[in-house]
């Protein structure tokens, strides 16, 4: 009775969950009759969509609490004006079990997430219980398991292992249990159990019918993601080869750069998932008002499009100076712009102390105060093809091939093909590689994990701030609230460095 209450009043949350998933209706929902048939099973699986929205205070929102704005600005590629704010601590890498401020927020909101693994996971284990045919419940036990694994992928990327409960360990609401973390082979391969079972399944799409829907190509991207975060290089190539198979049907780069975000071509097949907005605030996009100032009308200032933005965040001149002159991804990063009269560049008092504005989604026109209507893009075929070539590299395969997946990320740039020098070894080609990903992939929530992987997290941080850095080598994960320790009664371990701390 319990669940079924708790799932009912999430479903009051979530109005609706995108702009094409159908509209339904929750007051119909009863505990005599929950999980009978597919109205119910659609219900519940819209409910667990909640967690991966762009509403405030959400993973992929725009704010000083986001997964993907703190990987950003630990890695050097955006900051915010507001120097005196916490963003500092960020950039500085300054953290630690007991941090406060923005910062403890952050840890604590994040780490929180891994109770909605369990939520997840009671449904999943409803939907099999439920009297459904079995191609139904085969085919929402895949979306449920994605869901699981792309949560589980966001929190092993941030902490490592998190605890997961199992249903017999949540059988008895009443009961306190400690659940220690697995160990990171533990986790990773249960992650990659549930993604197959999804990638197996027949009745799963590789790109769904109803825009913002879970899919195959999620699963393959997200078991990639797992085995390069633990660095398999190996069988990453072989799930990105399964991925890149699909090629053509549908996925393919967009002939343009700035297409591929443009609000008037928001279901391009570049696109493996993205999140969309527009019908409800937690279903919004808040990064032209993050990124726009106050009374933006584009570039040279005559735009009827106004925008009265905060300009909360910007790209670093430091990263916009590493971009190739020529590079048409450096059109979607404004150095310089117009305020009525007033012309404005890095010299300005405006931007000097931040940097250029990011500008990958352009105009849009359906925006009315904060609330943004262009979908957010998570994941797209760009990220294929480069991680591809990096696995290949890493695994000493076929250079030329790898090479050629670069070039045609930087040739839709407008750039040159990659001279030999820039791969004459596996180290310098990597080099090639992430420069080619912190560049493409710039404001999208990637850069922090590439620059792990690739070694340069930490040493960044340091030729950044020479004066004032608090980076480490152990600061590749983020420490564990002392909250979340002293609850679990010492059950559960702080990552290694920051016990001294």
């Amino acid at each position: 009775m319990k669940n079924v209450i708790k799932f009912a009043l999430l479903f009051l949350v979530v109005i609706n969950l995108s702009c094409e998933l159908e509209r339904v209706s929750y007051n119909e929902i009863a505990p005599e009759d929950f999980f009978r048939n597919e109205d119910d099973i659609n219900k519940a699986l819209t409910a667990l969509y909640y967690p991966f929205t762009g509403g405030w205070g959400q993973t992929y929102c725009m704010d000083q609490y986001s997964y993907v704005l703190v990987s950003e600005v630990s890695a050097g590629i955006m900051t915010s004006r507001w120097v005196d704010q916490d963003y500092r601590k960020y950039d500085g890498h300054d953290w630690f079990p007991d941090s406060q401020g923005w910062v403890g927020t952050f840890l604590n909101n994040s780490y929180s997430r891994y109770n909605q693994l369990t939520a997840i996971e009671n449904t999943i284990q409803k939907i099999k219980e439920s009297p459904v045919n079995d191609e139904l419940k085969d085919k929402a036990v895949a979306e449920g398991n994605i869901l699981y694994s792309w949560l589980a992928y966001q929190l092993y990327d941030m902490f490592g292992p998190v605890p997961l409960a199992t249903l017999k360990e949540t059988e008895d609401p009443t009961k306190r249990i400690y659940i220690p973390r697995l160990t990171d082979e533990e986790f990773v391969e249960k992650m990659i159990e549930r993604l197959d079972q999804a990638i197996g399944s027949d009745l799963l799409e590789i790109r769904p019918q109803e825009w913002g829907r879970v899919n195959k190509g999620l699963a393959y991207i997200l078991k990639a993601k797992f085995l390069m975060i633990s660095n398999d290089f190996v069988e990453a190539e072989k799930t990105l080869r399964e991925l890149y198979s699909f090629r053509g049907k549908p996925y393919e780069l967009q002939s343009e750069y700035n297409r591929v975000f443009n609000k008037t071509n928001n279901k391009n097949n570049e696109i493996i998932h993205a999140i969309p907005c527009g019908l409800v605030d937690q279903f919004t996009n808040y990064s032209r008002i993050q990124f726009l100032p106050w009374g933006w009308a584009g570039v040279d200032g005559t735009s009827s499009n106004t925008v009265n933005g905060w300009q909360t965040f910007s790209l670093t001149w430091d990263f916009y100076d590493k971009v190739e002159d020529g590079d048409k991804r450096k059109e979607t990063m404004i150095a310089k712009f117009k305020l009525g009269n007033v012309e404005h560049d890095r010299t300005s008092a405006l931007m000097k102390n931040s940097g250029p504005i990011p500008y990958k989604i352009g105009d849009d026109p359906d925006q009315t105060g904060p609330n943004g209507t262009t979908d957010i893009v998570v994941f797209r075929f760009a990220d294929v093809l480069l991680s591809l070539a990096e696995c290949i590299n890493r695994n000493g395969g076929n250079i030329q091939e790898a090479v050629g997946y670069v070039n045609e990320v930087r040739n839709r740039a407008g750039l040159e093909s990659l001279k030999p020098e820039q791969y004459s070894s596996t180290e310098i080609f990597n080099e090639t590689i992430l420069h080619e990903r912190l560049v493409e992939f710039h404001t999208e929530g990637l850069a922090r994990t590439d620059k792990i992987r690739f070694g340069t997290f930490v040493s960044d941080c340091k030729d950044r701030n020479p004066d004032d850095y608090q980076t480490a080598d152990y600061k590749v994960r983020f420490p564990i609230p002392t909250y979340y320790i002293n609850e679990s009664k010492g059950v559960v371990k702080q990552n290694s460095g920051y016990s001294q701390n």
